[in-house]
């Protein structure tokens, strides 16, 4: 009887003094960019277009050296996009855009100082102080959802990246 109380002793102490690890909890600053910086590749986009009623999946009607390019999130508030394994152009440099970004207070969306998409056939837009809207964010995902107008047509743009 002594050795099984002796025995339950020992685990029990054993287990009280096994650390328990606890994950930290991120903050939406360091799940879009990490604790230097982090690397998100984009997977899909599409954007549809109103009163038209039209909607493209611009990864399959651009080029593959628009859509293989990466964005740099760096948690110092500003965001790159660069080319990714092919370029557009060759001469051109990897830096296509940095841009600030700002968290909105409710963490819901962030605002880039400067937005730049590419509509088909190839036709660039850019937007100052454009709102994106957080659908998704975890360590792995990010979905990002903006309106803006092109021409005479609503547009509203959905964008889903993978970290890298």
């Amino acid at each position: 009887m002594k050795k099984i109380i002796v025995f339950a002793a020992l685990i029990l102490t054993n287990l009280a003094c096994k650390k328990t690890t606890v994950d930290k909890v991120l903050t939406k600053t360091e799940l879009l960019g990490g604790t230097k910086s982090k690397t998100w590749l984009g997977s899909a986009a599409t954007a549809a277009l109103t009163p038209s009623n039209a909607n493209f999946d611009l990864f399959a009607v651009l080029p593959v050296c628009e859509t293989d390019d990466i964005m740099i999130i760096y948690p110092t508030k500003i965001v790159e996009n660069k080319e990714g394994n092919t370029k557009c152009d060759s001469k051109g440099s990897d830096i296509k855009n940095s841009s600030k970004w700002v968290l909105s207070s409710d963490e819901k969306s962030i605002t880039v100082d400067r937005f730049i998409v590419t509509i088909p056939p190839l036709e660039k837009l850019e937007f100052a102080n454009q709102k994106l809207d957080i659908v998704e964010l975890t360590v792995s995902t990010l979905k990002l959802q903006t309106k803006f107008k092109y021409k005479s047509q609503d547009v509203l743009l959905n964008a889903s990246f993978i970290a890298k």
